[in-house]
């Protein structure tokens, strides 16, 4: 890999894809200037590590056995550490788009050696700009937004992550949520009043009876007028009304840009 200025920048990985832990540690190897410290598979084996070491960046993934990489964040933030992250994902474009303001950057996996060399440079060139910092600060202060939401069902109170939500639809007073691993959830209250505790950066209305997680959007058919979700294996195809097309088009980019 090419070489770059010898400014040292101190690393952690916190990732439990055996290949993509490997990979990003040997990428990272051959960067000149880079000190990988160390690499965990878990959130609770990699915070005294990185309270120890305040690395200059932490590869994280979010998704983690146990607690996730956001309580991660939120157990380093309360201590007062609150290192550059650059998420490692496995998400389709408007996933990264939606997460990309927690973060300093991310990388898709499976992780590419290119990719990799891109972010380290943009860091290193960020990080001597005015206002870097309050960028890092602006992260800690947006993880609320990551938070479980609690919510009622006909058998008691149930708590979700929003991030494992791939569509909401409309049952009159009631709504189903469709959530990943084929799971299924029935809360007891209409839909306008879900979109009132869902994350707004996260998701979006297209229809009057359908909410999505635009994290799991594939694409939109204008063909078909539907929007095309993945999530795993599995794929959905919900209708979108005739006139709503090109107006839910413009409202997905104008959210994503001021992420």
């Amino acid at each position: 890999m090419s070489s770059m200025n010898d400014e040292k920048i101190t690393a952690v990985i916190v990732e439990d894809d055996d290949e993509a832990s490997f990979l990003l540690g040997k990428y990272l190897l051959e960067i000149t200037g880079i000190e990988l410290l160390s690499s965990h598979s878990t959130s609770e084996s990699a915070l005294p590590a990185i309270l120890k070491s305040k690395p200059g960046i932490v590869f994280l993934d979010v998704e983690l056995p146990g607690k996730s990489g956001i309580d991660l964040l939120e157990d380093l933030g309360k201590a007062g550490v609150r290192p550059c992250v650059i998420f490692t994902t496995a998400h389709n474009q408007y996933a990264i788009r939606a997460i990309r303001h927690a973060a300093f950057d991310y990388l898709l996996k499976p992780i590419d050696r290119d990719d990799l060399l891109v972010a380290v440079t943009r860091f290193r060139n960020d990080r001597r700009q005015q206002g870097f910092e309050q960028k890092v600060e602006r992260m800690f202060s947006r993880l609320d937004r990551w938070k479980k939401i609690s919510l009622n069902t006909q058998a008691g109170l149930i708590l979700l992550d929003p991030a494992e939500i791939v569509y909401c639809m409309a049952d009159w007073n009631y709504t189903h949520i469709f959530l990943l691993n084929d799971r299924k959830e029935t809360v007891t209250m209409n839909i306008g009043k879900l979109v009132e505790v869902l994350p707004p950066w996260r998701f979006i209305r297209i229809s009057r009876s359908i909410v999505i997680n635009i994290a799991f959007l594939d694409r939109i058919d204008k063909r078909s007028k539907k929007c095309i979700l993945v999530a795993g294996n599995k794929r959905y195809e919900l209708p979108v009304p005739a006139g709503n097309v090109g107006k839910i088009e413009k409202e997905i980019e104008g959210l994503c840009k001021n992420l």
